[in-house]
């Protein structure tokens, strides 16, 4: 019998807080928007390569209603 390992996700905004401080910096006009989204692709990828090393057999998104 093999175990199947999942998660419902990682934290959108990053490890660090990177998207809640890179959206304020957007607000306040201080970063552009294209840097806001590399940001956002940034967290995404690195949540991703976690789940793959961590060998997850499914990775659920959760909706938000």
């Amino acid at each position: 019998m093999q175990i199947q390992t999942a998660t419902l996700g990682y934290p959108r905004i990053g490890k660090n807080r990177e998207v809640k401080k890179a959206l304020k910096a957007f607000w306040s006009g201080k970063l552009e928007a294209e840097s806001l989204l590399q940001t956002v692709q940034q967290v995404e990828e690195s949540n991703w390569k976690q789940a793959v090393y961590n060998s997850l057999d499914t990775v659920g998104i959760p909706l938000h209603l």
